[in-house]
């Protein structure tokens, strides 16, 4: 081996090894924050956002469970296209996020039920560069299509859609500064951001979600 080739294959273990030290400080520290704040890293949101400050929600690249590809939100959604007047978005990247997420979602589920102008989206975030290759990737698609089989029949119409990327833009506009918790948004029929919770809910956030969906709902 030339001398050169040395040097550059110690330079190369050492940069791997300086990533992969990153890495675990990273995790060991997004670890500590949940264990201190269970998940919940968003500021409180205890009530529905002004329109008119409201950001919208960031475009993302994804697929669907069922492998079609898919932009949310959409860029430009047909005239003809029903707009729903509340959404929740769910984004995880981490099975963590699960019971988090749940925790949010049921009651939102149980208490508002089926409404035509009521949705929900669950977005997984796959940033793994294996489990972005196939047959991985098909074993999420599937899982998400074993999922939506198992849905209520009163639950909102959910999409289920995955992004395979790191999506480091969304993550920022958002602040999902932890990847290990789960994020809850609720956008409005312009696909603004009214509402956030992330982490384990307390009772009064619970309500302040349903409270602002409900309005939404009830905006002509």
């Amino acid at each position: 081996m030339k001398l050169v080739e040395i040097f550059s294959k110690a330079a190369r273990d050492e940069r791997r090894q300086r990533i992969n030290e990153d890495i675990r400080r990273g995790y060991f520290a997004e670890f500590k924050v949940m264990q201190q704040t269970k998940g919940r890293v968003l500021p409180p949101c205890t009530s529905l956002l002004p329109a008119q400050t409201a950001r919208a929600f960031p475009r993302m690249e994804c697929v669907e469970a069922h492998g079609d590809a898919a932009t949310f939100p959409e860029p430009l959604p047909p005239r003809d296209q029903h707009k729903l007047r509340a959404t929740l978005v769910t984004v995880a990247s981490r099975a963590s996020a699960q019971p988090y997420l749940e925790a949010w979602t049921k009651p939102f589920t149980s208490t508002l039920g089926r409404h035509d102008d009521l949705g929900m989206v669950e977005i997984t975030i796959v940033d793994s560069a294996i489990m972005r290759l196939w047959p991985m990737k098909n074993l999420l698609l599937y899982s998400g299509r074993s999922a939506l089989l198992r849905r209520g029949e009163y639950d909102p119409p959910t999409r289920l859609l995955f992004h395979f990327g790191d999506a480091v833009a969304p993550k920022r506009e958002l602040g999902m500064v932890n990847g290990l918790t789960g994020y809850v948004f609720l956008l409005d029929s312009s696909a603004r951001v009214r509402w956030w919770g992330s982490g384990e809910p307390r009772p009064e956030e619970i309500e302040a979600l349903l409270s602002s969906a409900k309005t939404l709902l009830q905006a002509q």
